[in-house]
């Protein structure tokens, strides 16, 4: 059975558009505090390597898609600033403005929270994956130096996963049909090698 790793995809303006896209955690544990702008929100968005954040609307459509393995969590909107860079020409080499320490965070921590912004953007969630699968960690030569192989006769057959101990989020073909017919603007897929 394939299977596959779920990102977000690649933003048109490196880390800057990551930034904007998808925002970052902040806050004391960095887990479920949202530092990003608004009020546009995409549907679906990863502040860090395989944690999730969507609308109200998109968990509605999850919790109707029969797609299984996940729950859900309320994100905490802790530092959300007025920024309309989805207005911004998307074919442009460079975004509109840069932040103005030049640093991609800039766009969030140079600007003050607007609890107005962040109500208009309504509930926000973090999908919480199951830890189905365990893994085999391979020796590789790249710059993470491990690839992660899900060893798939201990998953437990659910469709959106994690491995027991790693952020990485996996799905297989009926979750990657189904997010990209819903989602295709805001994910991509790697391939997964599996043990």
């Amino acid at each position: 059975m394939p299977i596959y790793s779920l990102r977000q995809i690649e933003s048109m303006w490196g880390d800057y558009g990551d930034v904007l896209i998808s925002g970052m955690w902040g806050g004391v544990d960095g887990v479920g505090q949202l530092q990003r702008t608004g009020p546009f929100v995409p549907p679906i968005s990863f502040p860090c390597m395989g944690d999730i954040v969507v609308t109200n609307e998109s968990r509605r459509l999850l919790e109707s898609s029969g797609l299984t393995g996940f729950s859900f969590r309320p994100v905490t909107k802790e530092h959300i600033v007025r920024l309309d860079w989805h207005l911004w020409d998307q074919t442009a080499d460079e975004p509109k403005e840069y932040p103005d320490g030049g640093e991609p965070e800039g766009y969030l921590l140079d600007r003050p929270h607007s609890p107005e912004v962040a109500a208009l953007m309504g509930d926000l969630w973090s999908v919480m994956p199951g830890e189905t699968v365990d893994v085999e960690r391979i020796k590789v030569p790249t710059l993470i130096g491990v690839e992660l192989r899900p060893i798939m006769s201990t998953h437990d057959g659910t469709d959106i996963f994690r491995a027991r101990g790693y952020r990485h989020t996996y799905v297989n073909d009926a979750a990657r049909n189904w997010l990209e017919a819903n989602f295709a603007d805001w994910v991509m897929f790697e391939p997964v090698t599996t043990a």
